[in-house]
């Protein structure tokens, strides 16, 4: 392009369609490095309004273009703020109509995209979620936001901004022939949103000014799909990861709940919405406050209608729920010193001697933090393709790509989460806590009554969580993987050496531990493993094919380190595990 005599180079993405029409493009320049940059972007657009007909629970795929400044394969995200190199997963966004449109359907129109990437190289360690959702309309376009997290070199990050489909000249938000697909143009932080894309550190620069910026991709049609169907239900099961404060880089708090009615996940597939609750207690003789009998019970709540997307059973994300998670915190605080009095023998005569006594007060605050959190399945952040790249697995239809747990079942589910909160703790400061990436684990639990009460059973799987390593200054945090197996009488239900559970090859470590189940259906128990590894699990069983019957997986959580004492600790790794009879 020649402006006032002058050449100017542009390149970016040209889409050309009937009826529809796009130019995403940048001015080429050199930076300071001398390397090719890319400034002054220009987006024109423009086309016809697309018809969608009648409304019955289609499913539209969206390919999205990469933004011509971040020049990053990942939407609506920062390129700042994801690892330089490594396995990525990109999902196409997804819209699902209403499912019938009628008077009486109490569906949402909803959409959701997701990524995921694994640092590799000199990025090595690093990790990055990102999750895009809302609802949409024919006439009105796409709505949304967007969550997730990265652990980079730099700093922890939690993302936010809001997320929105941008009108064509003729008002039309979606536009392409009637016997095509639709497309569209959209964006992170773009016109008419009011929230900008932010990425906000948890230690780093907390200057507004520098988290903030937008990103635009144009959303390309390239195919549709016809009665997807409705799935629902309610799954309970386990969570874990690692909890971090701003300004205490030296330490690192395990989170895992012990029971499963303390993780539940609902799915409507009535709304196309969903909902999801995590619990998780910790609790101290002492804290590094100096407080007695400290306990914290963490309560983070999700999704519900506006924060939240199905698509199908296995393709699903929400948000935090604002205003309904909780942090408690009880115990017994040091409250100063008080005159006491006691008798002691001096020169052969009783002597009435004072002294300090400590007093504790017991303490019982409950507050609301202020949360920005995301939770998002497995299939719709590509977590198998990410974490088990190249891996392949035999099936009557030939290769196929590797699943987590079990290779085609529905009764588990499973995914990861993230939450950053801010609250007032009970000693009246303020608290920015964080968990990156954290993973969770559901299924269809055994109910004690169908759980049999004699034969065996043998289950292997797979584990999927974080290693946290101490540097002398900080926590470095990574995904591992492993594998799983346990041997299980259900007559003994623990009492035998044989009930074992085994986690192995989990950063090159292995450790296990007899199980107990007094419960029956439930079951948990401590590990050890070699270099003085020490810590526990808990679990369920799922998938019961009739009352009496062996059921048919296992699903579960676990907390480790290579230590008794957690201040001596240079190793802790937690996550979750699950597998089926084999």
């Amino acid at each position: 392009m020649t402006v006032n005599g002058e050449t100017l180079n542009f390149s970016g993405h040209a889409v050309l369609k009937k009826d529809f029409f796009a130019y995403h493009v940048a001015e080429e320049g050199l930076g300071e490095d001398e390397q090719t940059v890319l400034r002054n972007p220009v987006l024109v657009f423009g086309g016809k309004k697309y018809n969608f007909g009648e409304t019955s629970g289609k499913v539209y795929v969206f390919a999205l273009t990469s933004d011509v400044v971040q020049q990053s394969g990942i939407p609506f995200a920062s390129a700042n703020s994801m690892p330089n190199e490594g396995n990525g997963f990109a999902s196409p966004l997804f819209a699902k109509e209403q499912n019938t449109g009628d008077a009486e359907d109490g569906s949402r129109p909803v959409w959701l995209q997701a990524s995921f990437a694994l640092g590799t190289g000199e990025s090595s360690g690093q990790s990055f979620v990102n999750v895009a959702l809302g609802e949409w309309s024919s006439d009105n376009g796409l709505t949304g936001s967007r969550r997730g997290s990265s652990d980079t070199a730099s700093d922890n990050y939690s993302f936010s901004g809001d997320v929105r489909s941008v009108a064509g000249p003729d008002g039309g938000h979606f536009l392409g022939a009637s016997n095509g697909q639709p497309n569209a143009v959209l964006g992170l932080g773009t016109s008419g949103t009011t929230n900008p894309g932010r990425d906000n550190p948890l230690n780093g620069d907390t200057s507004y000014q520098n988290q903030i910026g937008s990103t635009h991709h144009i959303a390309v049609g390239t195919q549709t799909f016809d009665d997807v169907g409705t799935t629902s239900g309610t799954f309970h099961g386990y969570a874990a990861g690692f909890s971090q404060q701003a300004g205490d880089a030296s330490n690192v708090q395990s989170l895992v709940n012990g029971s499963a009615s303390e993780v539940v996940l609902r799915l409507s597939g009535n709304t196309n919405n969903l909902t999801a609750s995590m619990r998780f207690s910790r609790s101290w003789l002492v804290d590094s406050d100096q407080n007695l009998l400290s306990t914290k019970t963490t309560q983070y709540e999700f999704g519900g209608s506006g924060k939240s997307s199905m698509i199908d059973g296995n393709i699903f994300g929400a948000f935090e729920t604002s205003g309904s998670s909780n942090v408690r915190e009880t115990g017994y605080e040091f409250a100063g010193y008080e005159t006491k009095y006691r008798w002691k023998l001096q020169n052969w005569k009783l002597v009435k001697v004072a002294y300090d006594s400590p007093v504790f007060r017991k303490y019982d605050h409950s507050t609301t933090p202020d949360t920005t959190g995301y939770l998002i399945s497995a299939d719709a952040m590509g977590a198998n393709k990410v974490l088990f790249a190249g891996q392949t697995v035999q099936t009557p239809n030939g290769l196929v790509q590797k699943q987590a747990f079990c290779q085609d079942c529905d009764y588990i589910k499973w995914g990861a989460w993230g939450m950053r909160s801010n609250y007032t703790n009970h000693n009246g400061e303020q608290v920015t806590e964080d968990t990156h990436l954290g993973w969770w684990i559901t299924g269809n639990v055994v109910s004690a009554s169908d759980m049999p009460t004699r034969g065996t059973a043998h289950y292997a799987g797979d584990v999927v969580g974080t290693v946290a390593k101490f540097n002398g200054q900080t926590w470095n945090q990574s995904v591992a993987t492993g594998t799983m197996n346990m041997d299980w009488n259900f007559a003994t239900r623990g009492l035998s050496p044989k009930d074992k559970l085994t986690i192995s090859n989990f950063d090159g470590k292995t450790f296990s531990g007899r199980m107990f189940a007094p419960g029956k259906a439930s079951f948990a128990g401590a590990l050890t493993g070699n270099g003085g590894i020490q810590g526990s699990a808990a679990g369920s069983f799922v998938g019961s094919p009739g009352k009496g019957q062996t059921p048919r997986g296992v699903v579960g959580n676990f907390n480790a380190r290579n230590s008794v004492l957690d201040t001596n600790a240079t190793w802790k790794a937690n996550g979750i595990f699950g597998g089926t009879q084999r």
